[in-house]
This record gives structure tokens, sequence and C-alpha cells, in this order.
């Protein structure tokens, strides 16, 4: 077993004339909470896209739990162990919290094309449900349908979802996006309660949350990796502090 969770190698996209990623390499060791920075345009999300496997490379390499995954698509990759969430919800709106988390956990579910299960499995797949609404804390709205939800709890069961077959590596766009200052409380305290066995990359644009809840950082700009570093580094440089926060003084 490697002991990087997701290592990407000299990553290029290219739209036309424009390339969106422009050689980039990174090393995400397992267990590690690691942070995409970068202003607006800067490739944050077509690198995200890339190691979810939403997006193909034009070149470079991505490398999951020591397999060359460059070319499985995010099927194939939620098959080696990743999860992720989206910056907008891609939640079932008409039915329950509860229903939400079946499919979730039937998704990765071997016999999930199988119509004659055993009363066996059905347990077990209704005992994580079970966990998950605990863990969650949605027991009291398990029946709800979810476009009752506050848009809060809708991200917070979309984490709910992407860690319900117990994901490996969890790439999380923008987890707290929307969210009300308790909402992403929440989340914040959700996401560092996550076993050290889940590696974590994260989209986000709250400052206060990605130092918060990152051991390192990877700052992009203009599709070039500037650097990686941990929140002292990143903090202590100037050129960063220009590039990201607007901040030439």
């Amino acid at each position: 077993m490697s002991s990087h969770a997701i290592q990407v190698e000299n990553i290029v996209k290219q739209f036309g004339g424009l390339r969106a990623v422009d050689d980039v390499s990174l090393s995400v060791p397992v267990g590690e909470r690691h942070v995409l920075l970068g202003p607006n345009g800067a490739g944050k999300t077509t690198l995200f896209s890339m190691i979810g496997g939403q997006q193909k490379p034009t070149s470079g390499r991505v490398t999951l739990l020591g397999r060359d995954a460059t070319r499985l698509n995010a099927h194939q990759r939620t098959h080696l162990g990743l999860g992720r969430t989206f910056q907008i919800t891609s939640l079932f709106q008409d039915i329950t919290v509860e229903e939400n988390l079946q499919l979730a956990v039937m998704a990765l579910s071997r016999s999930r094309f199988n119509m004659l299960r055993s009363v066996e499995s059905f347990a077990g797949m209704m005992d994580r449900v079970n966990e998950l609404l605990e863990t969650w804390r949605f027991g009291a709205d398990r029946r709800l349908p979810v476009k009752e939800l506050s848009y809060g709890d809708q991200r917070k069961l979309e984490l709910a979802m992407a860690v319900a077959n117990q994901p490996k590596i969890l790439l999380l766009d923008e987890p707290t996006s929307g969210l009300s200052a308790a909402e992403t409380a929440t989340v914040v305290e959700l996401i560092r309660g996550l076993p050290r066995s889940v590696t974590v990359l994260l989209v986000e644009h709250d400052m206060d949350v990605a130092f918060e809840v990152a051991d390192r950082f990877t700052i992009l700009h203009n599709g070039k990796l500037i650097m990686s570093g941990t929140e002292s580094e990143v903090r202590g440089s100037r050129h960063i502090q220009e590039i990201y926060f607007g901040d030439s003084a």
C-alpha cells in the first residue's frame, strides 16, 4: 500500500488554447487533510475534477492509493475507495433523508442489482443507515423529504452520503458554501471528527474554515502550482499574500 493516498504527476488540462491546469504535481499522504487554495480561475475545480474522475487530463497521471486511476471514470474510482461532494447539492429532493442514505449505502453494494437479496443483506444495510442517521444527527428527520431540510442540513446530508461506504479518500468541494456561521461550525466539527484512516482533500474559499481543518495547503494561480506548505508557511509567504489575498503591502 502506498504511503500516499493521492498522487498527481505533471497533470495538464487544456481547453483549446487555454491551459486551465498547467503541469501540476501534488502528493497527499494517507490520513492528511489537504486544502486547495487559489483565486477564482486558478484551476482548483478543474484539478479537483480530474482527481475525482469527472474530467480526463490532457496529459499527466493520477494515482489513487497506489493504483493508476488516470483513465478510470468517476464510478470506477468510487470502487477504489473515493467519495466526494459537489459545490451544488446532488441529493434526491423528493424522497426522505433515510431513503437518500439507503441509496448511498446500496450504491457500492455487490448485490445492488440483485432483486433476490437475503434478509441479512437488508438488515446489514439498515444497520449502516441507522448508524449514519445517529452519527450525523438526522434521527428526528429521517422520514422528512430532503426538500424540507434547511440548506445547511442538506449539505450535512450530502457529507453523510459521501462517507456512507467508508471511503478511503474524501473529496469535498466547498462543503461550507452558502452556510450560516452556525451551520459552518457544525460541518467543520463533522469534518474534523472523521477518522484519520480517511484522507480528505478540500476546495474551500472560506479561509477560516481552511485554516481550521487543514494540515497542509496547495496554492494554485493561473493553472500553476505556486506552493504547497503548512498554515504558517502560507501565512508567512508575501507572494501568496499578494496573489491570493490581494495584499501587496
